[in-house]
């Protein structure tokens, strides 16, 4: 299970640190934030009082800003883009891939391709598994213009 980890002051006052950990258990999640911490982080969490909440992946973007330049991003050929996969239903094994970019043309969402709409599109192979999700993201080369946004929501 995925559990987001919390640490905030004893008062309320401050928020302190957010991480998302994988465990089997709250109490593992918990053990895990905490030597997680102890060799990356190095926070004072003496003060803190720390939640673990389960939670489930709602989407997942690769993001490509190889080609982006901020003022022609929209309509001067230096766009950003982007294949983003939503989970069909909560905990389902099956997730919709869509394509985005910055461009103000029209663009398809199944295919990635400018000049025709989503639905002019035949194509019907925008649907994976998550063991097929897993193996591109084990393979993708994340660096300062190619990265990973994940999306989570509370269970």
């Amino acid at each position: 299970m995925v559990y987001k980890i919390i640490a905030v002051n004893k008062d309320g006052s401050t928020y302190k640190h957010e991480e998302i950990v994988e465990s089997d258990s709250e109490y593992s999640a918990l053990q895990s934030m905490l030597y997680q911490n102890k060799l990356y982080h190095n926070l004072d969490l003496s003060n803190c009082e720390l939640t673990a909440t389960p939670v489930t992946i709602k989407s997942i973007t690769f993001v490509d800003n190889s080609e982006y330049d901020p003022d022609k991003c929209r309509n001067g050929g230096a766009y950003s883009f982007s294949c983003k996969y939503i989970r069909e239903k909560s905990n389902s094994d099956k997730w919709i891939r869509k394509y985005g970019t910055s461009a103000d043309f029209a663009y398809c969402e199944r295919c990635g391709t400018f000049n025709h709409s989503t639905y002019e599109c035949d194509n019907d192979e925008y649907i994976i598994t998550t063991d097929e999700l897993l193996y591109k993201m084990v393979n993708y080369k994340e660096d300062d213009e190619h990265f990973v946004n994940i999306s989570y929501c509370e269970c």
